[in-house]
C-alpha cells in the first residue's frame, strides 16, 4: 500500500512539474529581453580599449553578454534585443556567429539595437533612454512583458520564476537584487524593501552611521500628526484601507495625531538591522514609523519584527506560557502577578453604578436604564455595583428621548464569584 501511494505523489508531482513548465513557457514566450550592452566598463581599463564591456572574453571563447544570452534562452525567452553603442564590432561579430542557431521561422531572434538617434539628436544617454529609443520595436514585437537586462553581469538566473512572481503580484515593475553587506552598499545603487518584497525607496547609502540614526530618531519623539500607512484598519466609506490597498484601489492619505515617548536605539547597527525601543500612544503605527525614519536617514526601511512589551499596566514579564500555567495549577502555586481578576481589569469604557435591582434584572439578561452618560447606540459600558465589584459589560442599545438617559443591553455578565463569567445571547 506505502509504494502505491509513493508512486501517485511522485505521479502528482510530475504533473505538478509539467504544469509549471507550461505556465512558464506561457509568460516567457510573451516576453521580450532588452539587453543593454553599449557600456564602456572604465573599471576593466585595458580589457575594454577595444571593445565593450559584454564583449569582454570569459572563460575562452565566449563573451561575458553569453550569461545574459544564455538566461534568456534558458528560461525560454527567445524574442531578445540588444541595444549596442560603445565600440561595438567585437561584440556584433560574436553576435552574428554565435547566436545565429535562433529560428526566426518561430519568432526566435537576437536583433541588434544600435544608438540611431531615434528620438532626438542623442545617442544613448542611460538605460532608460535606451528602451525609450527602442519603444517602436517593443511594441511592434507585441510584447506583454519586457525584461531589461545588463550584457555585463555574471550570473545564473531562472526568468520564467521572475515572471511567474511579476505576474503573480501584478507588479508595475519589478527589480531583481542581492543582499550585500551595509559596509559595501555606497558602492551599489541601494534599493530598500518592506517585508511583502515591495520597493520603498531607492537611494545609495554614502555613510549611515549610529550617531546620524540616533539623531534622526529623535525628531520622532513627542506629539505629531502621523502620515497612516496604506495598510491600515482606518475606513473609507465603510471599507478598511487594507482592503482597497489589496485591490489596488487608491487609498487616501490620512493623518493622526498620536505621541511618542520614547524611540531609541537598543543594540549597534549590523547588517541593515536596527534594534529599538518604542513608547507610544494607542494608535501608534510603529511600520510607519520604520519607514518614516529610512526616509529621513534617505536609504528607506521597514518594520522587520516587533514584540509588544508592555500595554498599559500589563507587562511581558509578568506574563506566563501556557504550560507554565497548567503546572503551576496543578501543583497549587500561585500564578503571582500572571493572574488578575476579571473584575480588577481596566476596561476603556464608561461606568455605570447600579442598584440593587438593576443587578438583578442584568444577571437576568434584561436591559437596565443608565443616566448622566454621554453615549450613542453600540458604545461599550462597563456596569458595576456599589462596592465597585464589577457586575456586567454591556453596550448601549438605545436612547430615551432627548435626555442623558440610555438603554444598556448586558452582553457578559459575571457572577458572584470575581472570577465567573457569563454570556447573554441576544
Amino acid at each position: 500500500m506505502s509504494e502505491l501511494m509513493s508512486a501517485l505523489d511522485a505521479v502528482s508531482l510530475a504533473k505538478g512539474r509539467e504544469a509549471g513548465r507550461g505556465y512558464f513557457g506561457r509568460l516567457t514566450r510573451s516576453a521580450y529581453a532588452m539587453v543593454l550592452a553599449g557600456g564602456r566598463g572604465s573599471r576593466l581599463k585595458e580589457l575594454t580599449d577595444w571593445r565593450c564591456k559584454p564583449a569582454v572574453p570569459f572563460g575562452g571563447k565566449y563573451r561575458i553578454i553569453d550569461f545574459t544570452l544564455s538566461n534568456c534562452v534558458n528560461s525560454g525567452v527567445r524574442r531578445i534585443g540588444v541595444a549596442t553603442q560603445y565600440k561595438s564590432y567585437s561584440l556584433l561579430r560574436h553576435l552574428q556567429r554565435g547566436w545565429s542557431f535562433l529560428d526566426g521561422r518561430i519568432g526566435e531572434h537576437v536583433d541588434i539595437l544600435p544608438a540611431q538617434q531615434q528620438v532626438a539628436e542623442a545617442w544613448y544617454r542611460g538605460t532608460a533612454d535606451a528602451v525609450f529609443q527602442n519603444l517602436n520595436v517593443l511594441r511592434r514585437d507585441g510584447c506583454k512583458y519586457v525584461l531589461v537586462l545588463s550584457g555585463d553581469h555574471v550570473y545564473k538566473m531562472d526568468y520564467g520564476r521572475l515572471l511567474e512572481d511579476h505576474a503573480a503580484r501584478e507588479a508595475d515593475a519589478t527589480l531583481v537584487c542581492v543582499e550585500v553587506p551595509l559596509a559595501e552598499a555606497s558602492a551599489f545603487g541601494v534599493v530598500s524593501v518592506d517585508a511583502s518584497g515591495r520597493v520603498t525607496a531607492e537611494k545609495p547609502i554614502d555613510d549611515l552611521s549610529e550617531s546620524a540614526v540616533d539623531q534622526a530618531m529623535t525628531r520622532f519623539v513627542g506629539t505629531f500628526d502621523q502620515t497612516l500607512p496604506a495598510f491600515s484598519a482606518r475606513k473609507l466609506g465603510g471599507v478598511k484601507f487594507y482592503e482597497l490597498a489589496r485591490r489596488g484601489e487608491e487609498v487616501p492619505e490620512t493623518t493622526k495625531e498620536v505621541t511618542v515617548a520614547e524611540f531609541a536605539r537598543t543594540g549597534p547597527l549590523a547588517d541593515g538591522n536596527l534594534p529599538f525601543r518604542l513608547s507610544c500612544s494607542s494608535g501608534t503605527y510603529a511600520r510607519a514609523l520604520a519607514h518614516d525614519l529610512g526616509a529621513a536617514l534617505g536609504c528607506g526601511g521597514h518594520l522587520a519584527a516587533l514584540r509588544r512589551s508592555a500595554i498599559g499596566p500589563f507587562l511581558v514579564e509578568d506574563a506566563l506560557p501556557v504550560e507554565e500555567i497548567g503546572r503551576r495549577r496543578e501543583a497549587g502555586d500561585s500564578l503571582g502577578a500572571a493572574w488578575l481578576p476579571l473584575d480588577r481589569i481596566p476596561l476603556p469604557f464608561q461606568e455605570v453604578v447600579v442598584d440593587p435591582q438593576q443587578e438583578r434584572r442584568l444577571r437576568s439578561g434584561q436591559t437596565v436604564l443608565a443616566q448622566g452618560i454621554a453615549a450613542v447606540p453600540g458604545d461599550w459600558i462597563r456596569l458595576a455595583d456599589r462596592r465597585g465589584a464589577l457586575v456586567a459589560v454591556g453596550t448601549v442599545s438605545d436612547r430615551v428621548g432627548a435626555g442623558a438617559v440610555v438603554v444598556v443591553q448586558p452582553r457578559i455578565v459575571f457572577r458572584t464569584e470575581p472570577d465567573m463569567v457569563g454570556s447573554v445571547r441576544t
